[in-house]
């Protein structure tokens, strides 16, 4: 099978809403669509001196995963906030495997793997692309998926799709890492690594978000004390669907925000109505 974007009319904004458009036919197709069969189981007033962080990645871009934490962009996975890395899933087998697929150990199910044409939105570069791979992945678990690895072999490659900030009980649509191509061949492995948060974290004791529905966000300093960075860490969703779209969460930073005081800022992907604040931390260094 293959999805391409839907032809719709909407009053979104440009850049999210090209982006939206172009991932909605993917999230209507996927999460409407179910192969008989069972499931497999091999079992995130303005202030004059508050600063929008947008160096190297703009506001509201990603960032690969970095193992500094230090980046700007999509937020680290901490794997010591989490608890811990699991792994597990069928590797290293000549057996075909089918979808839906349960990832034996790890909360996670591959509902589809699949192409789509459209937007390409796991690096915030928003290029076009045509036939690419991705997986509709579920999080069954109770617990927020803060980062997750799924990797598949398929017709001998090896493909990665990589995921944050997953709520859960909810599913989202993952595009393939580095780009590949979908081929209708046969899927030999399916593994995944994950790291879990019992909750996410939102602060609320020292800031407060507001979504002013018009794509801006208003941010609030609870306390009497300057606020050194905010991360808001958030994904496009589709209510509708109750899909998430795009596996690494978009993220807003903010830098030096006064006590009692506020900012508004516009996130370049975000769009109201149509995009979630997952988490929200705070961070004693900018």
């Amino acid at each position: 099978m293959h999805w391409k974007k839907l032809d719709k009319k909407t009053k979104w904004g440009i850049v999210g809403g090209v982006v939206l458009l172009c991932v909605l036919g993917t999230v209507v197709a996927l999460s409407l669509r179910h192969d008989p069969g069972t499931e497999n189981n091999p079992a995130p007033s303005q202030s004059p001196t508050a600063s929008l962080g947008t160096d190297p990645v703009q506001e509201g871009e990603k960032e690969p995963v970095a193992s500094d934490g230090g980046s700007v962009g999509q937020d680290t996975p901490d794997q010591g906030q989490g608890q811990g890395g699991q792994g597990s899933g069928q590797q290293g087998n000549s057996q075909s495997i089918s979808f839906p697929y349960v990832i034996s150990g790890t909360g996670l199910t591959v509902r589809k793997l699949d192409s789509y044409d459209g937007v390409y939105i796991e690096d915030g570069s928003d290029v076009q692309v045509s036939n690419l791979c991705v997986i509709l992945l579920e999080n069954t678990m109770d617990t927020v998926a803060e980062y997750a690895k799924v990797t598949v072999v398929l017709d001998g490659k090896t493909l990665t799709f990589e995921a944050s900030a997953i709520p859960p009980k909810s599913t989202v649509v993952v595009q393939e890492s580095g780009k590949s191509s979908w081929v209708d061949g046969k899927c030999t492995s399916c593994t995944a690594e994950v790291a879990r948060l019992d909750e996410f974290e939102l602060s609320e004791d020292q800031v407060k978000v507001v979504d002013n529905g018009d794509g801006s966000l208003t941010v609030t300093n609870l306390t009497d004390q300057e606020i050194p960075a905010i991360r808001l860490f958030y994904k496009f969703y589709m209510e509708e669907e109750d899909v998430y779209v795009g596996g690494i969460a978009y993220t807003a930073k903010i830098t030096g925000l006064k006590g009692d005081s506020s900012v508004t800022v516009t996130p370049s992907h975000y769009v109201s109505g149509s995009a979630k604040v997952l988490m929200v931390r705070t961070y004693d260094e900018a």
